[in-house]
C-alpha cells in the first residue's frame, strides 16, 4: 500500500484517510470539505514513492500533517501552530515547532500544500527554507488548487529550483516536483515594522512577520476594541489570540499599574509579542504564553479578557473562547471581543453571561462584552 494513503482521521480539508480509488456515493451528499479531502488523497497517491531510509519533512497539507508513521523512512512534521503539532503527535508523528526555517532542518523529501489563508510571504519563506534543507538529490513536492495561489507558488519555486515538473493532478489540485536548488542569498524578508498611537497619544513601536494576523498594521478591528475599552487602571489583562500583541500592549502601556498576559497558538505570534513587549518597556509587567486559548493558563484569573478572534475559524474558536472564559475571570471581571458579524458572538456570550451588550460599532466591526457569568 502506498505511503501517502493513510494517517489519523481529521474531519478537515486536507485529510488523507480515504483508500485509493474510493469515491463517496452520491447519496452520501458529500460536503465541500469531504470532496476536497478525496481530491487531495488522490493527488498525493500519484506522486512517486518515498525511498526507504529517506528523511522527510512534512510541512503540511492545509496546515495539517500529510503522512502516517512509517518504518521505512523518518518523518518530521513542522509547523508554527501548536494545535496542528498536537494533532500530529496524537497520531504518533514526530513534530517540531518552527518560526523561521531552522538551520538544522535537513531532508531528502519535503512535502507542502499551503493553507488557503496563509500569507504569501510566509509561503515564500517556507519554500526558500525547504530549498536549503534538501539534500543534493532531494525533492520538494508542492501541492495546491489552481485558483488558490498555486501558480504564484510554482513560479517562486521555479525561481528557487530551476525546472519544476507537474507530477500529479486531481480536479483543480496540482502537485509539482522540484529538485536541485539554485537559491543564493535569502530572498524573502518576513519582518515588518510599524508604529501605532497609544491611548494617550504616545507612539508605540511594533514588529511583526508574515504569517501573523494583520502583520503590517494596527488593524481596524483591534483599534476599535482598544479605543472602546479605554484606560484599564490597575487591571490584570488577558489578551487571547494576541498576534503581535497590539491589543494587550496598547492597553497596558497607557496604565502603569496594569499587567498583561498575552497568549497565542502560533510560535510566530509568540516571538513577535515578546519582542514588542520589550521594545515598548513592558517586559516587567507582561508575559507571553504559547497556548491554544486557555490551555496553558492553569487557574489564573483576570479582570479583563480581550480578543480579536479569527473570524474564518467560526465556532471552532468562538465557542470554547467564550464558554471557558468565566473560569478565568476575577470577580467583577468582563470579556470584551471585536467581531464583524455580532449575532453568533452575542448568542455565545448570552449562554455564558447574564449581562451582554454591544459597546460600540462602526460600519464593519462591533465591540461586544459579557460580564456576570451564569452559574
Amino acid at each position: 500500500m502506498d505511503s501517502y494513503g493513510h494517517r489519523c482521521d481529521h474531519d478537515s480539508a486536507g485529510a488523507l484517510d480515504l483508500p485509493r480509488g474510493r469515491s463517496l456515493r452520491e447519496e452520501d451528499r458529500p460536503t465541500q470539505t469531504e470532496r476536497l479531502a478525496v481530491l487531495r488523497a488522490d493527488v498525493w497517491w500519484r506522486i512517486p514513492e518515498i525511498a526507504p531510509g529517506s528523511c522527510v519533512l512534512d510541512v503540511g497539507d492545509g496546515g495539517r500533517p500529510i503522512l502516517e508513521i512509517s518504518n521505512s523512512y523518518e518523518t518530521t512534521f513542522v509547523s508554527n501552530d501548536i494545535r496542528r503539532l498536537r494533532e500530529a503527535r496524537d497520531c504518533g508523528v514526530k513534530t517540531r515547532a518552527i518560526t523561521g526555517w531552522a538551520r538544522d532542518l535537513f531532508a531528502d523529501v519535503v512535502l507542502y500544500s499551503p493553507p488557503q489563508r496563509e500569507a504569501k510571504l510566509r509561503v515564500f519563506e517556507l519554500l526558500e527554507g525547504a530549498s536549503r534543507a534538501l539534500s543534493q538529490k532531494g525533492a520538494l513536492f508542492l501541492a495546491g488548487q489552481k485558483n488558490r495561489g498555486i501558480e504564484s507558488y510554482r513560479r517562486h519555486t521555479e525561481a528557487l529550483f530551476g525546472e519544476v515538473a507537474q507530477v500529479g493532478r486531481a480536479g483543480r489540485i496540482r502537485v509539482y516536483r522540484a529538485t536541485t536548488s539554485k537559491l543564493g542569498p535569502e530572498v524573502t524578508d518576513p519582518w515588518c515594522a510599524f508604529e501605532a498611537r497609544g491611548l494617550d497619544g504616545e507612539i508605540l513601536n511594533f514588529v511583526s512577520r508574515s504569517g501573523v494576523f494583520a502583520f503590517d498594521s494596527f488593524d481596524q478591528g483591534s483599534r476599535l476594541l482598544v479605543d472602546t475599552i479605554g484606560p484599564v487602571g490597575q487591571s490584570r489583562i488577558l489578551d487571547v489570540g494576541c498576534g503581535c500583541g497590539v491589543i494587550g500592549i496598547t492597553l497596558a502601556a497607557e496604565s502603569p499599574d496594569a499587567s498583561v498576559l498575552m497568549c497565542d497558538a502560533s510560535t510566530l505570534a509568540e516571538e513577535c509579542a515578546l519582542r514588542n513587549a520589550e521594545a515598548n518597556g513592558l517586559a516587567g509587567r507582561s508575559e507571553v504564553v504559547l497556548s491554544d486559548l486557555y490551555d496553558e493558563l492553569g487557574d489564573e484569573r483576570f479582570d479583563l479578557i480581550t480578543s480579536n478572534p479569527p473570524f474564518h475559524e467560526g465556532s471552532a474558536v468562538l465557542e470554547p473562547l467564550v464558554e471557558r472564559s468565566p473560569q478565568h475571570l476575577a470577580p467583577g471581571g468582563r470579556i470584551v471581543l471585536v467581531c464583524m458579524r455580532p449575532e453568533p458572538y452575542l448568542q455565545a456570550l448570552e449562554r455564558a453571561y447574564r449581562e451582554v451588550q454591544i459597546l460600540r460599532a462602526d460600519e464593519t466591526y462591533s465591540v461586544i462584552s459579557g460580564r456576570d457569568p451564569k452559574p
